[in-house]
This record gives C-alpha cells, structure tokens and sequence, in this order.
C-alpha cells in the first residue's frame, strides 16, 4: 500500500503519460488524471482491438440479425425491431433518456476519473465501438472539458446509466460541461476546445451508458484519500514517539509478528522506519526544574491520545527520564487494523481493479457503497474497531 502511495506521489510531481490498453491501468492512475493534466492515449493495440470488434457489428448490423439495443428497442420495447434508418437516433434517444439525474453535481475529481474508466473500458476492445469514442474521451480530459453529471439518479448495481449519460451527452454535443471554472453548453465546450461532436453508431450509446463507473470513480478516491489519512498518522505517531522521547526498538517487526495482526507488523514497521535508529536519551534533563502536577498530567493525556491511535508511551513512570515507545495493543490498535482491511480490499478478488478493466457492467449486488468499503466497514464492526473515527473521515473527505 505505501509503495503505490510513493508511485502516486511521484506520479504527481513528475506527469506521464497514461495510456489505456484496458488491461493495466491502476487506481494510482486514476487518481492522477483525476487530479492533474497527465495526458491520455489509447494504446495502438487496444485501437486495433476496437476496429476489430466494431467490424463484428457492423456485420451483424449488415446482415440485418436480430441485436438487442442495436436494432431493437431496449426493456419493454426489446421486441420491437427498427429499421436501418433509426439506428442511430436509438443510441441518441437511449443517452437522452437516461441523463435524468438530479442533485448538485459530482467534484470534478470525480467526472475525470469516471470518463477515464470508461474509456479504459472501451479500450479493451469488447465493446463494439469505434475507437473514437475512446478517443473523444481522451480529448475530454487532454483538453480539461468536464461533464457536468449530477450526483443523484444512479440505479446501483444495475449500472450507473443516468451519471454515465450525462457524459455521453456531451460527446455529441448537448448537456452541459465545465471548461475552466465555468459552464457551457456541451456543444460550446467542444467548439471551444476544438473537439468534433460525435454521431453514435449502432450500439455506442448502450455501451456508454452501461456501467457502474460512477460509483467505482468514487470508491477508488475514496479508498486513496482513506489511505493518505492512514499515512499521514503513521507520520503523525512518528513524530509524536520522536517529540517524547520514546524509542523506535518498541517498533520492532519481530515484536509484532507475536500477533496475528498483519496490519499490525505494517505499521509498526512504517513507524519503526521513519523513526530510525533512535532509541532515545539514556538520560534527560527537564531544563526547567521539576515538572508540576498539570505538566504530568499533560503528559499522560498525550500518552493517552498516542496509545488509543496505534503506539503509545510506558506510563510506568511521568518522569521523562522513563519515557518509552509503547508496544502496539492488538484491541486498541484502530489504524493498524484498518491498514490490513485496506490492503485486503485491493486484493479480495481485486474488486476495484477489476471493475475498472471489466466488460461487465454490474457487479452484481445493490450496495451502495463500493464493495471494498462496504466491505472495510463490516470488518470493522466484526472486528469492533470504533466505526465513528472512520466515518468521519470518510464524510470529510467526500466534501473535500
């Protein structure tokens, strides 16, 4: 986890190209599009996947096949066949009539990461359509055109079709986008940015709609935000062990490896490392005297405070002269378990990962939240971990 945060970190200060292939694009990735002007390509190979699966339609298109939503109406009207002539207008009527949303709208943040899923998606050549469509959402964020899509009107697990079309929209121009702090017609966006409107072909409104990358969008923030907060206490608990005197060998990995906790080892080796080799004074002298009754107390309620978060100080003694690094509690050490629930919701099936590479469209489930949170939050009530420190820090961070 602290390596992809490294990777993240320099990715910030030094932007590289992203390039979609649909097969290996991380939440490291998406962050920094999502944050800052790194350019986006289409990978050459990925583009010639698409042609290829768009010539298959085309095919099917030809031979005049019986293809729900690309010759047929879609739900109730699935049925229902349509003539070559209105192909292109279903695609357009399926993105309009789904851009039904409601609500403020998404954080910017949140769009850009929401069109560079969808189009590393695309780039993985199953969805039958043109490369362009990839492509134009490329320009999209190249160019810092952002979709304005409101934050009400997902239907879950069965796709985020309404977040999802309010994008499409102004890739044909209509809707509303945001270029440089202020709002224009989807069609002035793109004039102003120099980006050609598209025409949907059979097939590209349904496949730009379908899908749940609102909500992975959000989920894959939201769990980086959550583990910047988890980083930024490690440094926190360092500096707090350094200020008192405590001593980085309480930090020991072999110490901690006694516990069954590897969220535990994690961070008490993060702490151990920033912390160094530095074991305290042998010896200290207050240069003040004595310390007053208040000052001890003081004292012991920073001990307090640095014990309940993950290390805390030997309270054998308030004479600074005692002062020491407190091994980790396995029942107090909330951030040493949500480090390990984090690190097992980037691999448990690589829910996050997985989804912004799949084809398939829903996960499956009705959650609100992204699995990998639903699933950090019913491990911390099984595991009793206080829940209120971590839903305030989610609530902060989802109005950052």
């Amino acid at each position: 986890m602290h390596s992809r945060l490294r990777d993240l970190v320099r990715a910030a200060y030094y932007p590289v190209m992203v390039t979609l292939d649909g097969q290996s694009l991380t939440m490291a990735d998406v962050k920094v599009v999502a944050v800052t002007n790194v350019r986006v390509v289409v990978d050459q190979n990925a583009r010639e996947r698409m042609v290829r699966a768009r010539g298959a339609v085309s095919s099917l298109v030809d031979a005049n096949s019986p293809v729900y939503g690309v010759n047929t109406g879609v739900g109730l009207l699935a049925n229902t066949r349509l003539s070559s002539s209105d192909l292109e207008q279903l695609q357009l009527n399926v993105i309009r009539s789904h851009a039904c949303g409601c609500g403020a709208p998404l954080a910017r943040e949140v769009v850009r990461a929401m069109m560079l899923i969808r189009a590393n998606v695309l780039a993985k050549g199953l969805s039958g359509v043109r490369a362009e469509v990839a492509e134009t959402l490329c320009q999209l964020l190249n160019l810092g055109v952002t979709p304005v899509v409101p934050s009400r009107g997902s239907v879950g697990a069965s796709g985020d079709l309404a977040p999802l079309a309010h994008i499409a929209l102004v890739l044909v121009g209509e809707g509303k986008a945001e270029v440089g702090g202020r709002i224009y017609s989807g069609r002035e966006a793109l004039q102003s940015a120099g980006i050609p409107s598209l025409t949907l072909a059979p097939k590209e409104g349904i496949s730009l709609v379908n899908g749940t990358q609102a909500m992975l969008a959000i989920g894959i923030l939201e769990l980086l935000s959550l583990e910047d907060l988890v980083a930024s206490a490690d440094v926190v608990s360092a500096l707090t062990v350094k200020a008192l005197l405590g001593k980085s060998s309480a930090f020991d990995r072999r110490i901690h490896e006694a516990r069954p906790h590897p969220g535990q080892v994690l961070t008490a080796s993060v702490i151990h490392a920033l912390l160094g080799n530095n074991n305290g004074p042998k010896s200290f002298s207050f240069p003040y005297g004595d310390i007053s009754w208040t000052a001890k107390k003081r004292l012991q309620g920073s001990y307090q405070s640095l014990r309940s978060s993950r290390p805390g100080i030997n309270h054998g003694s308030t004479d600074l002269n005692c002062l020491k690094a407190y091994s980790l509690g396995a029942g107090n050490s909330t951030r040493a378990h949500i480090t390990e629930l984090l690190d097992k919701a980037e691999r448990k099936n690589g829910w996050l990962i997985l989804y912004s590479h799949g084809v398939t469209p829903n996960p499956g489930r009705h959650d609100i939240l992204p699995e990998a949170l639903q699933y950090i939050l019913s491990e911390c009530d099984r595991r009793r971990i206080p829940l209120l420190p971590v839903v305030r820090a989610l609530e902060l961070m989802s109005k950052s």
